[in-house]
């Protein structure tokens, strides 16, 4: 197979790098969120306050980190990143439907701000893994 031919075979996974990058910024405004919500709504209890507040961004910070992963990876072109955000956002897709039938519909709007990527990538697979191929033989 020339080289010409592994160049067109291999096409840019747009949809797949829109993800990663969807993914990464989701991880970052995550805990940057999470921590406005926390200061605009002070408790009664300053002492209870303070400890869930600590406890809920450093979980925050964790889920943003775990978003933050396959997104870098999505773009470093690594074959496993696909695997992995695939998983995570499966993961959380689950959660919040369950969140959505047990809390209500407000509970559920992250829903769609992890819908979008788990879409895009599952999509692209094809061309992305293709694309992983590519950067190996040439690596």
């Amino acid at each position: 197979m020339s080289e010409e031919q592994k160049i067109d075979k291999a096409k840019f996974p747009v949809k797949t790098m829109v993800a990663g990058w969807w993914l990464l910024i989701f991880g970052i405004a995550t805990p940057i969120v999470v921590l406005i919500l926390v200061a605009a709504f002070p408790g009664s209890d300053e002492q209870e306050w303070q400890q869930a507040s600590v406890a809920v961004i450093v979980v925050s910070i964790i889920i943003g980190f775990f978003y933050m992963l396959p997104g870098i990876f999505l773009l470093q072109v690594k074959r496993w990143a696909w695997t992995a955000a695939v998983i995570i956002l499966s993961i959380e897709l689950f959660y919040f439907l369950y969140s959505l039938s047990e809390y209500g519909f407000y509970s559920a709007i992250p829903l769609l701000f992890l819908l979008i990527p788990l879409i895009l990538v599952i999509t692209d697979r094809k061309n992305y893994l293709r694309w992983c191929d590519y950067w190996i033989d040439q690596g």
